[in-house]
């Protein structure tokens, strides 16, 4: 044997990574009738306005330029990102007074992802030389989009010192996490001001690439022992190994516990339902502690059938993914839950960050899932959760020195359109006077959604989709992120 069939080849999967792979293996999950979906009223964007489209928030920390598309719209997908680099450099010089270096995230929305490799290059040609691009997750929305929009982009522009911002900007092969083969970072990093290591993390969308190859990982090593069908024992897979690089890259910039994630997923024939429940799970399991969750396999089956291994979960210790490294993730000593909710959970209670899977047209190399998480760096934070009338539901995360504030909003599915947006104020009044925010202030919002929305009466970036679905596997008509700033806080 020479020696370089000695060498050590890492597991595609780490230890906990692969046990929560078998669980996902073992869940049995109903499926949902198809014909019980609420009919999609769309394209999404029926009521955009053309000639004022795009939205700017500006914040103390980060202006956002949200909803930028050409006004040719009859032109390629190339022509119109080209166009859309120039009315970005002219906002970022004009209303910003910035430059592209500053961008810490974008996000690009494509008609089809066939396009991506001519818009990916025009893209590029915003940052020319600049070594740390910053973090993306692209999506295609199908005819979600507007009718002639082929490509649509949104970006968070970072307000401090440059050499104050942290990338990571990994381009070569390894074992570790993909390569960056294209103009984005891993995660580029916002300082909030309170110490030296404080900040938001945004980490760009991770697809299930196996790192040493850049392919795109399937199931056929596991067919059989995957007990369920090829397309969803892949999909399993392709959910836990793109969690691993967002948990790896996580790990890499210091991120101590997540703001919020969005699952992107492709359903295609498959039960959507099925697809976004699977990764809520994987999701919530990942936040469970390590000692309470045990492997469902051969050699550690309960001997009551009725164990469900998913509702085996608690509020205080460690967590499932808590090693002897010095930063665990999710750190829990970083949290700190408000009274009233601890007090209101019971004991099998588990504080989970929130999440959405998002159910879109297409997602690069025809993965199935891409996972974009929001985290936060080295700082205390203050987590809480209400419920509200009709059942909706707000999950925020803030910042303890106030310096930020997310909340995560779900609103159910509603009848009539004057509904779902009566609902929306009502939640982000709710959200409002629950974290004494200044009602003046709108704050920088993302609404994913599926139904017609009016950009003319809510000011945000929107993500139109095919579906949203809540951690429990209900469809929603729409869910928001919002943000607000230490300067608006009451």
């Amino acid at each position: 044997m020479g020696w370089l069939e000695k060498l050590w080849i890492p597991n595609q999967l780490d230890k906990d990574f692969e046990e929560l792979l078998v669980k996902l293996d073992h869940q049995e999950i109903a499926p949902i009738d198809p014909d019980l979906r609420s009919p999609i009223v769309g394209p999404a964007l029926t009521k955009y306005v053309w000639g004022d489209k795009y939205h700017i928030s500006v914040g103390k920390l980060t202006t956002k330029i949200s909803n930028l598309s050409a006004s040719y719209i009859r032109g390629s997908a190339q022509a119109q990102m080209e166009e859309i680099n120039q009315i970005l450099w002219s906002l970022l010089e004009d209303e910003v007074h910035r430059s592209a270096h500053d961008i810490v995230f974008t996000t690009i929305l494509l008609q089809s992802m066939d396009d991506f490799q001519a818009v990916n290059q025009e893209y590029s040609d915003l940052f020319g030389t600049e070594p740390n691009p910053p973090a993306r997750v692209t999506i295609a929305c199908g005819n979600s989009l507007p009718q002639g929009v082929n490509v649509m982009v949104s970006v968070v522009v970072a307000l401090g010192p440059g050499a104050a911002r942290q990338h990571l900007h990994v381009q070569s092969m390894s074992y570790w996490a993909p390569a960056n083969i294209g103009p984005y970072s891993q995660a580029s990093s916002v300082p909030l001001g309170i110490n030296d290591t404080a900040a938001v993390v945004y980490v760009a969308g991770q697809i299930p690439l196996i790192p040493s190859s850049m392919e795109i990982v399937t199931r056929e090593r596991r067919r059989e022992e995957s007990g369920g069908a090829q397309d969803s024992a892949t999909f399993r897979l392709q959910i836990i190994l793109a969690l691993q690089h967002l948990w790896r890259i996580g790990k890499a910039i210091n991120v101590c516990w997540w703001i919020g994630a969005i699952a992107f997923i492709v359903a295609g024939e498959d039960d959507v339902k099925r697809k976004a429940l699977t990764a809520a799970l994987a999701w919530t399991a990942v936040h469970t502690k390590k000692h309470d969750v045990g492997l469902v396999g051969e050699d550690s089956m309960p001997e009551d059938a009725s164990f469900d291994v998913w509702n085996k979960q608690r509020i205080d210790g460690q967590s499932y993914m808590t090693s002897n490294d010095e930063f665990a993730l999710p750190d829990f000593s970083c949290l700190y839950v408000e009274p009233d909710d601890r007090a209101g959970a019971s004991s099998d209670t588990l504080i989970v960050p929130p999440f959405f899977a998002v159910e879109v047209a297409q997602l690069p190399r025809d993965s199935q899932i891409e996972w974009q998480g929001l985290g936060v760096s080295r700082t205390p934070v203050k987590f809480f959760k209400t419920i509200w009338e009709h059942g909706n539901s707000i999950t925020a995360c803030c910042i303890v020195s106030n310096e930020k504030i997310f909340g995560f909003i779900g609103i159910k599915l509603l009848s009539t359109e004057k509904e779902m947006y009566d609902c929306i104020e009502s939640a982000l009044s709710v959200l409002q006077e629950r974290c004494k925010i200044n009602e003046t202030i709108n704050g920088e919002r993302t609404i994913y959604t599926s139904r017609e929305i009016d950009l003319t009466r809510f000011m945000a970036q929107i993500i139109p989709c095919k579906g949203v679905w809540s951690i429990q596997g209900e469809e929603l008509a729409a869910a928001i992120v919002v943000e607000y700033e230490m300067d608006v806080i009451k």
